[in-house]
């Protein structure tokens, strides 16, 4: 008897035999779905791992998935009422001579109306493959992992450094029972058979790590913790952002942050407050390409460097750098803030000549383009090149938002081949360093505001709220509205009573000043004149208390229509609402319209409320405002924990 490991109805799609493959394929990597159902006459089920399908469909060609496959009555998937779903099942006595397909090793539950409900897959307890297989080699068959087990993972540094002087900052891993952490701890639950991954990453040039920034230590036994240290050196005054990343494989178990002092005189002793966050590994982590990404300067050079995880691309944290950022106005210290500042050239250009798509598109593509140059050297673009149809889904951890990822596309270094997306559309999750969103987002209690203009100095965006009231209302919830004026919602950022807030309005930053972005929530008059009714990022920052609620926060900024667009999110947003404690943030990038603003809320909030993850529920979002005329889509981004769901 072999165990099964099952996928519910988020995980797959179910399509007609006669359904192009490649259509299958494209559907499956939008909708970031990891199986597939192929249903032929007389309900007849087959059920396919989206890796194996583009396999197939690399090797084999297009043509109807059931032709190409050459399915028959021997490769399908049993059928089982989903009453009554196995754990387990004799797999052995379905072992056929003539190699059937990989479907015939699977299970569909299907319902009462006969409708698959689940796919099973069979877990084989050892590490060799399974008999039989066929071209997709039944991938993702690993030996279940060993339960996870209750660890504190923990971390101290000093208080102040002083410049040129080398210190360590220690961590430290252990069982729950006995535990005697460090001054950061965090709970957490490990695998105990794996090593564990702690990552040092610092904001900011006053600290350096001369000897690396990443340890690879064994699990704790009882009695017996694991230490390790990184050495720290000042490299100018002023204070460090310090953050100790600890995962196996793609999951984060947990992150403890806290803050240096460097000093210009002699260091002095003490203990400095952190904060810390946890999570249990989870399986779905494993289809994730992770990039954590530092800023680091010498002399007078500013690069990034990065450390890569990715199961399918065989990374295990390998470390890889940009080339030098190239100040545009001599400034080199202000480099990267120099280049974003190019790219929003480009887009405000862009966007003005509305009636001009494809020049927008193209543009856009040279803007993708010359940001895998600036940001990848020839080594990790090559990689990622090669190993892009493996790639299902990527997390961004950075100290700032400063980087437009999403506009990212891939261009092979030597044939000069571009990719046909951009890095927004394989699914991608954006983390602040310092701080790891929750896998678990809570629902029950939504509020929503809508700016008002009554005296006409913006246009409405009502009907984006209505749209989004509708659809909670036919899943019986009641989305209360906050009033659209700076007081109640600051109010409600002071002392949430909500789960999940949408924010409808107009706004704007200078990516120069991002303290100084701003939401434009009404209008009022005053001396006879129009006065906009305003919020700034720096005011929220002091007021919002998120981290007891961990709430979702979506900020949907449109388009004024009667001057150049504004750009926000490359603002101070996201920063601002993630150190606040949003579980989970979305914002826009530029100024959107108000028609695929709705069409991203509405597929983005019906795949969470479906059970999708954050990362599908991404994908779903731009997929659908992509489907307009327009290049809207490609301005959300979205933080928080990849995997993250939406609880019952």
């Amino acid at each position: 008897m072999t165990t099964l490991r099952w996928a519910d109805a988020a995980s797959f799609r179910v399509f007609p035999g006669k359904t192009p493959l490649r259509e299958v394929v494209d559907t499956l990597r939008r909708e970031g779905k990891r199986w597939a159902v192929l249903e032929r006459r007389g309900r007849h089920f087959y059920a396919f791992s989206a890796t194996e399908l583009e396999d197939y469909a690399s090797t084999l060609g297009a043509g109807p998935a059931e032709a190409v496959l050459a399915l028959r009555e021997g490769d399908e998937s049993e059928t089982v009422p989903t009453e009554r779903p196995p754990a387990e099942w004799d797999f052995e006595a379905r072992r056929r001579p003539e190699l059937p397909k990989p479907s015939a090793g699977r299970l569909v539950a299907v319902d009462a109306g006969g409708r698959p409900a689940a796919v099973g897959t069979p877990v084989y307890k050892t590490r060799a493959k399974p008999p039989n297989r066929d071209l997709g080699e039944m991938r993702g068959m690993e030996p279940p992992a060993p339960a996870p087990v209750d660890a504190v993972l923990s971390a101290k540094g000093p208080a102040e450094i002083s410049v040129g002087s080398d210190d360590a900052i220690e961590v430290r891993l252990e069982l729950a029972a006995g535990a005697a952490p460090f001054a950061h701890a965090v709970a957490a639950a490990l695998v105990p058979a794996e090593k564990v991954t702690a990552i040092l990453s610092l904001n900011g040039d006053a600290l350096e790590a001369p000897e690396g920034r990443i340890l690879r230590l064994d699990p704790p036994a009882a009695g017996r913790p694991t230490l390790g240290a990184f050495v720290v050196r000042g490299r100018s005054p002023g204070m460090a952002g310090v953050a100790v990343i600890f995962k196996q494989g793609a999951s984060q178990l947990g992150t403890v942050s806290f803050a240096i002092q460097v000093r210009d005189g002699a260091a002095r002793d003490g203990v400095v407050a952190g904060s810390a966050s946890a999570a249990s590994p989870d399986a779905a982590d494993e289809d994730v390409l992770t990039l954590l990404v530092h800023e680091q300067r010498a002399g007078n050079e500013v690069r990034y460097a990065y450390q890569v995880f990715s199961r399918s691309l065989g990374l295990n944290f390998q470390e890889f750098e940009s080339a030098p950022f190239q100040p545009r106005n001599g400034s080199t210290g202000a480099a990267p803030l120099d280049y974003v500042q190019g790219v929003y050239d480009v887009v405000a250009r862009a966007l003005v000549d509305r009636d001009d798509l494809k020049k927008f598109s193209r543009e856009l593509q040279a803007v993708g383009v010359d940001l895998c140059r600036q940001l990848f050297r020839e080594d990790l673009a090559e990689l990622l090149w090669k190993g892009r149809d493996r790639i299902r889904a990527v997390q961004v951890t950075s100290w700032e938002p400063l980087i437009p990822w999403e506009l990212l596309r891939l261009r092979h270094p030597v044939t000069g081949l571009v990719d046909e997306r951009y890095l927004g559309e394989y699914g991608l999750v954006r983390s602040l360093s310092g701080r790891m969103g929750p896998v678990r987002l809570k629902a029950r209690d939504w509020r929503t505001l809508a700016s008002a203009y009554p005296n006409g100095s913006y246009p409405a965006v009502g009907a984006e709220v209505e749209s989004l009231n509708r659809l909670l209302q036919d899943r019986g919830i009641a989305a209360r509205a906050i009033p659209p004026d700076a007081e109640p919602m600051l109010e409600a950022l002071e002392r949430p009573d909500f789960d999940v807030l949408h924010i409808a309005c107009h706004g704007g930053a200078s990516p120069a000043r991002i303290e100084s972005a701003l939401l434009v929530l009404g209008d009022r008059m005053a001396a006879g004149k129009i006065v906009p009714v305003t919020v700034d990022a720096r005011t929220v920052a002091g007021t919002a208390n998120l981290r007891a609620r961990e709430p979702l926060l979506f900020l949907n900024a449109c388009e004024s229509g009667r001057q150049a667009p504004l750009l926000t999110a490359w603002g101070g947003w996201p920063q601002t609402f993630w150190q606040a404690g949003a579980g989970a943030f979305v914002g826009t990038s530029w100024s959107v319209r108000e028609a695929p603003a709705t069409d991203f809320s509405l597929a983005f909030y019906g795949s969470l409320l479906g059970g999708s993850t954050l990362l599908d529920a991404a994908v779903a979002g731009r997929a659908a405002a992509k489907a307009r005329p327009d290049a809207s889509w490609l301005a959300y981004v979205v933080y928080g924990h990849p995997t993250a769901r939406l609880q019952s």
